[in-house]
């Protein structure tokens, strides 16, 4: 990979138009025109400005090659990164030069070397970055699926890992978060007992970063459900939304990252309220890609692995995992409404997962009652207010039967 990047650094730098001698050593000319191309930032620049990094920021899209190939990240943005300089010129620009590392086939964090508490700083800031354009939001994800993808990486694998780990349950729902702890280890249920003692546990980056994500998520496509089709906001927005998908996607499927966002995931109901918002916007055609990516994320959600142990599961271990769930269903039913339902909780299991034949119980109830019964189920949360139609998708969806491996 180093070779291969210094052939690619020495066949652009043999370029006569790049100001380079056929020696490969560059020009006062040439230099001096690199950094006018790049907006204010050339390779002869050792102290550190914060004016150069604006400069060089309002015109970094049309000069990424360029900034990457004079090694922008490696000499100025990275060993200035501090505590004290972060401002969000500065780390977009670092996470911008990054994914066009990963775009190139390169090696997109060679540079942090043993810079844990440097790097840690980076991630940070991209992770609290507020109040960005959808441009410089699809940067950030595209950033994080780059980065949990180099997991192979010590000092990005020690960096990463802590805002995909267990603070991430003090989100979950208070009966979600229940059912997962009876279901984990007893290690893991001590270390979140500890966690839950901690002053402002809930309130720390590593417990809010993928939660801030995945609500975004939602609330991006619920916007943007009622943009024109002609609108050039429109791809952009559907662009960001699919990188998100990616990197939700990513995350399920490796089992370091997987183990505690599956559960917050499944409580927020993502994937329901991702294909209702597709349903109800005016060109949901637009959104054709997302749907796909929509369909792995649910796939992968309910994929058959022990999220602890990472051993797959039997045949036998997922139909009794599907039937303890729809037992607990026929249960609830019959103690909330042993009339009304009283054919959904004595019917034979099968027909429960049949879509449509559930959704025959369902229209039994009144608006109050089904809002009650997806409480007493777990499939919304109690207090939230939701709409009747969304309170049955997410019933249908936890209980009916889906594509599995078998």
């Amino acid at each position: 990979m180093v070779q291969n990047r210094a052939a690619k650094r020495a066949r652009k730098l043999s370029e006569p138009k790049s100001g380079v001698s056929k020696t490969g050593k560059t020009s006062m000319a040439g230099s001096e025109k690199a950094g006018n191309a790049s907006g204010g930032w050339n390779p002869g620049m050792e102290e550190f400005s914060e004016q150069v990094i604006q400069s060089t920021y309002a015109n970094i899209e049309e000069n990424l090659q360029s900034l990457e190939l004079r090694q922008y990240l490696e000499i100025f943005l990275f060993p200035n990164l501090n505590e004290d300089h972060h401002s969000k010129e500065h780390v977009m620009s670092a996470a911008m030069i990054i994914v066009e590392k990963h775009n190139q086939g390169l090696e997109p964090f060679s540079f942090v070397q043993d810079e844990l508490e440097r790097f840690k700083i980076l991630f940070s800031a991209v992770a609290e970055l507020e109040n960005l354009n959808t441009t410089e939001k699809r940067t950030r994800i595209r950033f994080l699926n780059v980065a949990f993808n180099s997991l192979e990486v010590s000092v990005v694998r020690r960096t990463c890992l802590p805002y995909v780990h267990l603070p991430l349950w003090l989100n979950l729902s208070h009966e979600r978060l229940k059912e997962e702890l009876n279901n984990a280890p007893s290690r893991t249920r001590k270390q979140f007992d500890k966690l839950r003692n901690k002053r402002n546990a809930s309130e720390s980056e590593e417990s809010l970063m993928i939660l801030r994500l995945l609500t975004d998520f939602v609330e991006t496509l619920e916007k943007g459900k009622e943009i024109e089709r002609d609108s050039e906001d429109l791809g952009q927005e559907v662009s960001y939304l699919e990188r998100c998908a990616d990197l939700t996607i990513d995350l399920l499927s490796q089992l370091p990252t997987r183990r505690f966002v599956r559960p917050l995931l499944d409580d927020l109901q993502v994937v329901v309220k991702c294909r209702l918002a597709i349903a109800a916007s005016k060109h949901p055609d637009a959104f054709s890609v997302l749907s796909r990516l929509l369909d792995l994320v649910d796939f992968y959600v309910e994929f058959e692995i022990n999220d602890h142990t990472g051993d797959a599961l039997s045949v036998e271990s997922v139909v009794q995992r599907q039937c303890e769930r729809l037992a607990f269903l026929q249960r609830t039913a019959f103690r909330m409404y042993p009339k009304v339902l009283e054919d959904l909780a004595l019917t034979n299991q099968s027909s429960i997962e049949d879509r449509s034949s559930l959704k025959g119980h369902l229209s039994k109830l009144d608006d109050k009652q089904l809002m009650d019964f997806a409480v007493g189920i777990q499939c919304v949360p109690k207090g939230e207010a939701v709409s009747r139609h969304f309170a049955e998708e997410a019933i249908l969806h936890r209980y009916c039967r889906r594509r599995t491996q078998a």
